[in-house]
């Protein structure tokens, strides 16, 4: 059996291709290709099911069976005592081998965005040796999305990860990503990492942006080159673009709250969280749903800023080009971005003004009065766009609201309204 394996990179079209392909798992097996399920037990299925669509537990069933900690991951399934997590790592590569060696499949399609970083850590050797010893030949998939291009996507997600402001990376460092002892490695110096196991020739790198890919869409380039030459002619993917953008303003009230909750893996030890889980849960699926708009818009950085980026990234890009090959469509950066002169680096201080520009009164009106039902008054909004703007009167003013007794109160009610009505609907599915 052939293996592609997927190896991102993040922020590049990684969540939609692997939701498309685990939607259509069985009609990609009826045509020849496997996109196994590491959790085929419906009790695995459910407590997992974030890790359902990829196959990011196989990074984390190695560096376990390593005594390696993923406490991000291990404390948001409680369930799993130490004891237990050794178990849980050898049923996730016992799966993986049982699904591939009782299928009749003629190629497995493997996904995960961390197996990029995965490369320049410890277990990657072993990695390598599991997928050998599984399959006959192996190409590794990588889609590059420019460093230029990216850095607003990434910040949202940082912002959506609970990360807070005075945290987030500056546009000068986008591209050198420090690891825990302190020292820069670039995603791209993991690729030498996979020449180093498999060689240059099944490497494929690919260009990802709009006018790169196959009509502008990651899950139909991916498609068109690797699955559909030896598929039915009839046989489609369709694409699921399910990690979809969501406003500025709700990103950055999604990681004010999760910094005052005891949500996945944003807890600080020893300090006990002020928001209940059900609380914060509530206010982050309600901010996912808000897409940008006129009064929320998205984040868009100032067009110095990709200048910025893309001379800091000038080494990384030429290097890039050098080894990606044919398969890489277009330039890696616009020459006239390395024509203009370097723009000065952005403080911290820049920084926090300029996500401060993604937010207006009637915004935050929408989101905290309309989607929250915060009873947020006019004069508290103004009052926190004295200038500069201040974030950490915006986190209180967040705060105070959502541990009133009077909005718990009625939070608890309606809440309960919601279960008894999501209960109803689903015995009615089930009746008719």
């Amino acid at each position: 059996m052939k293996l592609l394996l997927h190896i991102g990179a993040p922020k590049a079209g990684s969540t939609a291709l692997q939701r498309s392909l685990a939607a259509t798992r069985s009609e990609l097996e009826a045509n020849g290709f496997l996109y196994p399920s590491l959790f085929p037990e419906p009790a695995e299925k459910k407590e997992f099911h974030s890790l359902d669509n990829n196959h990011n537990a196989l990074r984390i069933a190695l560096f376990t069976l390593e005594g390696k900690q993923n406490n991000r991951f291990f404390t948001f399934h409680k369930i799993l005592k130490d004891a237990d997590r050794q178990d849980w790592a050898k049923r996730r590569i016992a799966v993986l081998k049982e699904t591939v060696k009782s299928s009749t499949a003629h190629t497995c399609i493997l996904s995960s965005e961390h197996f990029l970083g995965f490369a320049n850590r410890s277990g990657f050797p072993e990695f390598c040796d599991l997928l050998r010893s599984l399959f006959d030949s192996i190409t590794v998939i990588f889609y590059f999305r420019p460093y230029h291009q990216g850095y607003c996507s990434s910040i949202q997600q940082n912002l959506k990860g609970g990360k807070v402001i005075s945290t987030l990376q500056l546009p000068q460092n986008f591209g050198r990503f420090p690891n825990r002892r302190g020292e820069e490695k670039s995603p791209l110096t993991a690729l030498n990492q996979y020449f180093d196991k498999f060689g240059r020739e099944p490497v494929k790198i690919l260009h990802f942006a709009s006018d790169a890919l196959i009509n502008g869409d990651v899950v139909e380039d991916f498609c068109q080159r690797f699955v559909y030459p030896q598929c039915d002619p009839a046989f489609r993917v369709p694409t699921r673009w399910d990690n979809a953008s969501i406003s500025a303003p709700a990103a950055i009230l999604i990681s004010m709250v999760k910094n005052l909750s005891p949500i996945r893996g944003t807890e600080t030890p020893g300090q006990p969280p002020l928001l209940p889980l059900d609380i914060a849960n509530f206010v982050v699926d309600q901010m996912l749903r808000s897409r940008p708009s006129a009064k929320t818009p998205k984040l868009a950085e100032p067009p110095e800023w990709r200048v910025l980026i893309a001379h800091k990234n000038r080494d990384r890009y030429q290097w890039l080009e050098e080894v990606a090959g044919e398969n890489f469509n277009g330039e890696v950066v616009d020459l006239d971005l390395l024509r203009s002169p370097c723009p000065p680096e952005v403080t911290r201080e820049a920084l926090s003004q300029w996500l401060a520009t993604h937010l207006t009164p009637a915004g935050l009106d929408h989101l905290l009065n309309d989607c929250l039902t915060l009873n947020v008054s006019p004069a508290e909004l103004n009052a926190l766009f004295e200038s500069p703007f201040d974030f950490q009167k915006l986190e209180d003013l967040l705060y105070q609201k959502l541990s009133s007794p009077a909005w718990q109160r009625s939070f608890l009610i309606d809440n309960y309204r919601r279960r008894i009505f999501g209960r109803l609907s689903k015995l009615r599915r089930i009746f008719d």
